[in-house]
């Protein structure tokens, strides 16, 4: 693990580009499409504040280098 920092970019920038890609599904998809990617787009959302989360406050009594 090189920071917290680089590891966070990279959680936002994974999550965002679901994020767009669902958007997109989400306007020019049928109707079925649109509530999957709906309920997608919730489950990205509660991912990310959860794994930055993580990062951002490890388990107690672990090494970070264990636990990264």
């Amino acid at each position: 693990m090189a920071n917290k920092r680089t590891l966070k970019k990279n959680i936002d920038l994974i999550c965002s580009s679901l994020f767009a890609d669902l958007v997109a599904v989400s306007l020019y998809g049928t109707e079925a499409q649109q509530q999957q990617a709906e309920t997608l787009l919730n489950t990205i959302a509660k991912m990310e504040v959860d794994y930055l989360g993580r990062v951002c406050h490890p388990e107690p009594g672990m090494k970070p280098k264990d636990y990264f």
